[in-house]
């Protein structure tokens, strides 16, 4: 009977976590309002796809899409076993594979053009904000303070890519973002000067995944924490290899964000795999100053990169995305955490700065990294 119980505690330690739902994830973050992000129901490509997100799901107005228009479609489920074209055979009308694939909603697909790298050369960006805070929002997150903006957000999406997709060196995909500036926390424009954070998800070289934050780095000790890579020319990395991408199959990710107190670091990040918690960082500087009141949005940002040629696709690829979902609530994180000693109340010319710069950046068709 011992040893019975001994294999029995040991495949229980070996057995992966079973998988959160993530309405029991939303509920434990305290997470008030959602957003559905509609799909088209036919395949849509050109022009009318690029029309599809602008129309329905509140681009920036200052953004647009940044880059990538030509490289946006709305296509058949790459999993399915046929395609529509197929399913259109009058032979074939009869069988239950067809049937699933003519009922199938079209799902988003970015290509990735062979030596495409940053700089609008592959994938696309673009800012999307479906969800702002009322007077009839609540905050329902325990021992928290809010500003009656929406400081803490969940995004959810399903990633695909083929079989043979080759990840080379890296590249972004899809996170939140949030503070006055719409472009700035990428390309190497760092969060304290443009007031805004970034928080991206990212492959890495044999499919490691991480999240990539452009987040303030100067919190103490910050950057010697286990798990934590900082570039002092770009993103840091946070949990990097502490999950993995893989092709040929859907994957479902989930990425929640809570902003920190403008003059405490008690900031969260927490990402799931699958429905598997895969890390979570607390005691975070996301902000530091007020003028990053919300998290605004999405920030649909693909592409492989990287800031030279290494990091190009070395064949034409796509990846594709399915069952976009925004979750959002008020108030701020609210653990413990050391005092910002350099935090910040906006100043009018501060903002104005910010945004004139990034405006320069826009005009002058500067890196996305």
């Amino acid at each position: 009977m011992a040893r019975l119980a001994y294999i029995a505690a040991l495949v229980a330690a070996i057995s992966p976590a079973a998988a959160l739902q993530l309405a029991d994830v939303v509920a434990t973050y305290g997470l008030t309002e959602s957003y559905n992000f509609t799909f088209p129901t036919q395949a849509l490509s050109g022009s009318e796809a690029d029309n599809w997100i602008l129309d329905k799901w509140s681009i920036n107005s200052q953004h647009g899409i940044s880059f990538g228009k030509e490289d946006i479609a709305f296509v058949a489920d790459p999993s399915a076993p046929l395609t529509r074209r197929d399913a259109d055979a009058p032979d074939l009308e009869g069988r239950a594979d067809v049937l699933a694939a003519k009922d199938n909603t079209p799902v988003l697909r970015i290509e990735y053009p062979k030596g495409s790298y940053s700089a609008g050369t592959g994938g696309t960006q673009f800012y999307a904000q479906p969800l702002n805070a009322t007077s009839q929002s609540q905050n329902i997150f325990p021992n928290t303070t809010s500003n009656g903006q929406f400081e803490r957000m969940l995004l959810s999406y399903d990633v695909y890519f083929d079989d043979f997709f080759v990840f080379n060196k890296g590249g972004k995909l899809p996170g939140l973002r949030g503070g006055p500036d719409p472009i700035g926390c990428s390309g190497g424009h760092q969060a304290v000067q443009f007031k805004c954070f970034s928080s991206r998800l990212m492959w890495r070289d044999g499919a490691l995944g991480e999240v990539y934050a452009y987040i303030p780095t100067s919190q103490k000790n910050f950057c010697s924490t286990l798990d934590v890579v900082c570039n002092n020319d770009f993103g840091t990395s946070l949990g990097r290899g502490k999950y993995s991408f893989q092709t040929g199959r859907w994957q479902t990710v989930w990425l929640y964000v809570a902003l920190n107190r403008a003059d405490i670091a008690n900031g969260v990040v927490a990402f799931y795999y699958n429905g598997t918690k895969a890390f979570e960082f607390k005691n975070l500087e996301i902000r530091n100053s007020d003028t990053v009141e919300s998290i605004g949005g999405v920030y649909f940002s693909t592409f492989f990169g990287g800031y030279d040629s290494t990091w190009a696709s070395p064949v034409q690829q796509f990846s594709y995305f399915r069952n976009m979902q925004l979750y959002a609530g008020l108030g701020a994180a609210n653990g413990t955490g050391n005092r910002i000693s350099a935090a910040t109340v906006a100043q009018p010319s501060i903002l104005l700065s910010a945004v004139l710069a990034s405006m320069a950046i826009a005009l002058a068709g500067g890196a996305m990294l």
